[in-house]
Parts: C-alpha cells; sequence; structure tokens
C-alpha cells in the first residue's frame, strides 16, 4: 500500500460501476460532479457540512466556496461546520478502487500537512487519522465489514474549515 496519495491519477480497470450519491446538501456548483465519482481523473475538491455540494476540479484554479453568496445559497447555515475536502481516493468492496494527486493549496488555505479523514457515503461523521496510511487503511477496514461493503468510502484532504451558523 502507499503511505502517500498517488502522485497521478489511478483507478482499477474496469472500475466498477457505482450509483449516484443521494446524500447531497446542496446541487451546487452548476455542473458539478456526483463527490464520489471515480470516472474523472481530474483531482476534485467538494464541501460538507451535514451532506456533501457536488464536486468541482482542483485543477481549474476555481473556489466555489470563495463565492460567499453562492455558499450562503447552496449551503443553508446551521449550527455545524463547513469544511473544504479534496478527494485523494475512493475504497470500494474491501479494495482501493481509485486515487488522485493532491492539489496545490487553494488561497483559502495556505500549505500545510495532509489532514486525512475517512467519509462514508450516507454518514455524516468522518474518521480522521493521522496520515494516509493510516486512512487508507481504516477506509479498507471499514469497506471489508458487512455494513458499508457496498458504499464507497473517500479518503479526503481537509483543506479548511469554517463553523457555520
Amino acid at each position: 500500500m502507499h503511505a502517500e496519495p498517488a502522485t497521478q491519477a489511478w483507478a482499477v480497470d474496469p472500475l466498477p460501476a457505482l450509483t449516484a450519491t443521494t446524500s447531497l446538501r446542496a446541487d451546487w456548483p452548476r455542473a458539478g460532479l456526483d463527490p464520489f465519482d471515480v470516472t474523472d481523473r481530474r483531482t476534485q475538491r467538494m464541501m460538507f457540512a451535514t451532506g456533501y455540494t457536488l464536486a468541482w476540479p482542483a485543477s481549474d484554479g476555481a473556489e466555489p466556496s470563495s463565492d460567499e453568496r453562492g455558499a450562503h445559497a447552496a449551503v443553508p447555515m446551521g449550527y455545524t461546520t463547513l469544511s473544504l475536502l479534496e478527494k485523494l481516493a475512493v475504497v470500494y468492496q474491501g479494495r482501493l478502487i481509485a486515487e488522485w494527486p493532491r492539489c496545490p493549496a487553494p488561497p483559502s488555505a495556505p500549505d500545510r500537512p495532509l489532514e486525512p479523514a475517512v467519509r462514508v457515503r450516507g454518514l455524516k461523521d468522518a474518521r480522521h487519522a493521522d496520515d494516509y496510511q493510516s486512512a487508507l487503511d481504516v477506509a479498507l477496514g471499514l469497506s471489508r465489514s458487512g455494513a458499508w461493503h457496498d458504499e464507497p468510502i473517500m479518503i479526503v484532504d481537509v483543506l479548511t474549515t469554517h463553523p457555520w451558523h
């Protein structure tokens, strides 16, 4: 297994067919991607606050979360935290099926060490890890268990967090 995220996009061949995410918090940004999509080989970012927004390519340089009006309209404030996440890997049915490299930090998140977390589709709480390998081990363990065997599990880098209330 890898001790760090991939240096280039990688996916198993053939890719398993994953169903669309039903726990989207907001259909935003326009023309965004399903957060658990594994077919697009560009590193992606998304926001999370009690549910996911759609994802957008990190390489585009766009940072939709910096559009305050768009963020307020997309993710209504409540007693929660708004997180900007970067997708690093997806695990499914007990195996790593896709990985993406980290992109340069966005303007709102200066360069800093990797802050990995494991997110299961449909589960609000994340499991934080000390490093990428630990996050991958947690994701693989969850994916091998009966409860989460048929759900994709994402490893993300938590780029920023903000109180959202």
